[in-house]
């Protein structure tokens, strides 16, 4: 399932995710993608997009092509860097929002849980045999990761894993939002 278009909003479903979701978690999933074009994260989405492919065409423009000869393509690549680490983090909080919002719509933790680890793994049978505190726990090992890949690879998370976004989940039920 995704939501896309910016003047004219729409919900694509795959065949297959009506085939395999209960009406349930397609009502969760469903209330997620509703809440992204509500929130109007598209826009926010596609406007980075564009940013970011002019930060990357900047250096072709004729006269900066020349700084580019001189170390200047480094700082274009920084800035386009700092822009994406920027929008990966928003993406992610959207996600978290996104989440939060489709978990109060339905008011079912087990089959909102179930649907975003049927989404996460994209096979019932995988997502059923999921032990959640050990799933869980993979996020303290996510964050013990040094240097500087890891580094990297955090800031350069486009969506979060989703041992995060079932803690993120079960920390937004039980808080006093």
């Amino acid at each position: 399932i995704d939501s896309d278009g910016i003047k004219k909003p729409r919900i694509e479903i795959s065949a297959r995710l009506i085939r395999d979701f209960s009406e349930s978690e397609l009502t969760h999933v469903l209330a997620k993608e509703l809440f992204h074009i509500k929130a109007d994260h598209i826009r926010f989405f596609v406007m980075t997009e564009k940013m970011l492919e002019l930060v990357d065409s900047i250096p072709n423009i004729p006269g900066i092509n020349i700084i580019k000869q001189f170390g200047g393509g480094t700082a274009f690549e920084a800035i386009g860097f700092n822009i994406k680490s920027i929008a990966f983090s928003w993406y992610k909080h959207a996600c978290f929002l996104a989440d939060n919002f489709a978990i109060a719509y339905l008011g079912d933790l087990k089959t909102s849980i179930g649907a975003m680890m049927l989404t996460i793994l994209n096979e019932r049978r995988l997502a059923e045999q999921v032990y959640l505190p050990s799933y869980i726990r993979q996020v303290a090992k996510i964050q013990t990761c040094f240097g500087p890949a890891a580094a990297l690879e955090k800031i350069n998370e486009e969506s979060p894993y989703g041992p995060e976004r079932i803690l993120n989940v079960l920390r937004f039920v039980n808080s006093e939002k």
